[in-house]
């Protein structure tokens, strides 16, 4: 089983949310990866891999999020374990010859009222993920 994660935290107001209408980056400290159930030695083990190297830009309209584009650069994703890091990016993931996954928003996002407050928001993100030139459509919880 492997688990998509995206994580951001977007530029925020006294709230902790963007303004009501506008374009917003992703901000420092925002993160990618994934998450794998594997079996090692006849162990289950679950398994996350993060980076850092998160860019993109999300449009808000009130309390709707309407336009989203997310890009990760692969090549920084790390584990616990750097021999499991190797074999991902050259086998799986093939970084050297497609280096960025990217996620597009295709449905808009309505945050609530919650947001609106500044309280917890969780949701689910519709859209395209496309990872080693393949294009699947996906839907991401996000909190």
């Amino acid at each position: 089983m492997v688990e998509r994660s995206l994580v951001t935290r977007p530029g925020s107001t006294s709230t902790g949310w963007p303004s009501p209408r506008g374009v917003s980056a992703v901000s420092s400290g925002s993160e990618a990866g994934y998450r794998i159930d594997e079996v090692l030695q006849g162990l289950d083990k679950t398994t996350t891999a993060r980076t850092e190297n998160v860019a993109g830009e999300l449009t808000l309209s009130g309390a709707s999020v309407t336009d989203t584009t997310v890009t990760v650069q692969l090549e920084g994703l790390t584990s616990d374990a750097a021999l499991r890091d190797d074999k991902v990016r050259s086998d799986y993931l093939q970084t050297d010859q497609f280096p960025e996954a990217t996620f597009t928003l295709t449905e808009p996002v309505d945050l609530g009222d919650a947001a609106a407050d500044g309280g917890p928001v969780s949701v689910t993100a519709t859209g395209e993920l496309t990872i080693k030139g393949v294009t699947r459509p996906v839907d991401f919880d996000l909190s």
